[in-house]
C-alpha cells in the first residue's frame, strides 16, 4: 500500500468515481476532504500497468475500501487493518466477505443493501418534520446510540462531532420529529454533492414505533429534498424496509458490507 499523494488524487477520484454506489463515502470524502485534511489518509495499490487496484480512505476510526472487482489482492489491506486496528470497515459485499474469514474473531459482520431512491407516497408531513438545530445534536445522538449497533460503532461525541462539521460545511443536515419535549424520530442528509446525496441515521424510538413517523420522516425526505439531476441514497438491512422501497418503484444499485470492532 502506498500513500495518496496530489499527483495521483484526480486519478484516484475518477477511478472511484466510475462506480459510486459502491464506494459512496469514499467518494464523498476523497472530494470534498482531499488528502490535506487532517482526519484523512489515503492509500492506494496499482497493477502492473499502472492502473489502480484499490484505494483504502481513513476517516476518523473508518476504513472505506474499495476495489473495481471482489477478487483483489487483500495482503496490503491486512497489513493496514492489524496496524491501525479500526472500529469500522466497509466494503463491497464481496470484499467484506472474504475479510472476515480472517477478522471474525474481533469483527461483527452487517450486510445491507444500497438503494437509489426517488418515490415515496406524499403524506401530510407538514406538521411532523422539523431540521434540527446544532444544539438538538447531542440529544439526536443520544437516540442514535440506543441502537446496538450504532452503540458499537461509534464512541460519546464521535456523531455529534460529525454531523456538525457536515452542517457548518453546507453538506448536511438532520431532520427530527418530537413528541412532546422529546426527539422520537430522526433522519439525515450525511453526506452531499454535485451528483448525489445519502440519506442515513434512520431511527424511531423504540416506545414511539405505534405511530409511522419512520413513514413521515421517509416521505419528507424523498418528496422534499430531490433534486433533478441528483441521485438520492441510503444503506438499508432490514428486508423488509427494502423490500417496501422496491415495492413503490426505487431499487437495489449496489450490496455492501461493513465490520464492526466487537
Amino acid at each position: 500500500m502506498r500513500l495518496l499523494t496530489e499527483e495521483k488524487l484526480k486519478a484516484a477520484v475518477a477511478y472511484a468515481g466510475k462506480d459510486t454506489a459502491n464506494c459512496i463515502y469514499l467518494y464523498i470524502d476523497l472530494t470534498e476532504y482531499g488528502i490535506h485534511d487532517p482526519n484523512v489518509t489515503v492509500w492506494y495499490e496499482e497493477n502492473a500497468a499502472g492502473e489502480f487496484e484499490m484505494l483504502v480512505l481513513k476517516y476518523y476510526d473508518c476504513f472505506q475500501v474499495y476495489s473495481h472487482y471482489d477478487e483483489c489482492d487483500l495482503t496490503g489491506l491486512m497489513k493496514l487493518i492489524q496496524e491501525y486496528q479500526i472500529s469500522r470497515i466497509f466494503s463491497r459485499k464481496g470484499i467484506i466477505e472474504r475479510l472476515q474469514n480472517g477478522l471474525s474473531e474481533n469483527y461483527h459482520v452487517y450486510f445491507g443493501k444500497v438503494m437509489e431512491l426517488g418515490k415515496y407516497k406524499k403524506m401530510n408531513y407538514e406538521s411532523f418534520v422539523e431540521e434540527a438545530s446544532v444544539e438538538e445534536l447531542c440529544e439526536i445522538e443520544k437516540l442514535l446510540l440506543t441502537d446496538e449497533e450504532l452503540s458499537l460503532s461509534y464512541k460519546p461525541g464521535e456523531l455529534t462531532a460529525q454531523f456538525a462539521d457536515r452542517m457548518k460545511a453546507g453538506k448536511g443536515e438532520n431532520y427530527i420529529i418530537r413528541k412532546g419535549n422529546e426527539i422520537v424520530a430522526h433522519s439525515c442528509v450525511s453526506a452531499r454533492t454535485d451528483r448525489f446525496m445519502v440519506l442515513s441515521y434512520t431511527i424511531v424510538r423504540e416506545n414511539a414505533r405505534d405511530f409511522p413517523y419512520g413513514a413521515f420522516m421517509d416521505s419528507y425526505l424523498l418528496n422534499e429534498l430531490q433534486k433533478p439531476g441528483r441521485n438520492i441514497y441510503a444503506f438499508m438491512e432490514d428486508d423488509r424496509r427494502i423490500r417496501l422501497f422496491e415495492a413503490m418503484g426505487n431499487h437495489v444499485a449496489a450490496e455492501y458490507g461493513k465490520l464492526i470492532k466487537k
